[in-house]
């Protein structure tokens, strides 16, 4: 028979009594564990002694891209902008991580041109809104403008916020 003897305090793994196959019982997740070693123990019973032998295995985790990028501030934001502000002007700048350790990469909905003032700098994980070219109150009123970070291969996280 087999037996898991060492390494499995958590229950990650479970195997096959018979065969000694190891089987996952737990979902993997890089970001919390990233090697696991077990100790595999096979005994041949007899009526008046036992032998057994041991091996441990070794399971080392790869990173996936399972975690969408986190943008802070996050959440509505709403900011002020006087309409007599000169471009290019600072707005407001997010911070974008990466829990799987990717490169980001900002975009802005609507992307500057006619329907929108407004266009985002990136250094490396920071994203700044600016004001591109001058807003007038008396067209339009309040911008609304969504930012959003990707990751690679993409997952996405964004926030909106509004001009006034």
């Amino acid at each position: 028979t087999y037996a898991i003897t060492g390494g499995n305090s958590l229950g990650t793994f479970s195997l096959d009594l018979v065969t000694g196959d190891v089987f996952l019982a737990l979902p993997l997740d890089y970001e919390t564990t990233r090697d696991y070693g077990i100790i595999v123990t096979a005994t041949d019973e007899f009526i008046f002694s036992s032998l057994s032998s041991s091996t441990e295995i070794f399971v080392f985790v790869f990173n996936t891209n399972d975690l969408p990028p986190l943008l802070s501030p996050g959440g509505f934001q709403v900011i002020t902008i006087s309409e007599n502000a000169i471009p290019v002007f600072d707005t407001i700048s997010y911070v974008c991580t990466d829990p799987d350790g990717g490169m980001v990469n900002f975009f802005a909905d609507p992307p500057h041109g006619p329907s929108s003032p407004f266009d985002i700098a990136q250094s490396g994980s920071t994203g700044t809104v600016q004001l591109m070219s001058p807003i007038d109150f008396e067209l339009q009123t309040v911008h609304t403008l969504t930012v959003t970070c990707t990751d690679t291969p993409v997952r996405s996280g964004d926030v909106s916020f509004q001009v006034s």
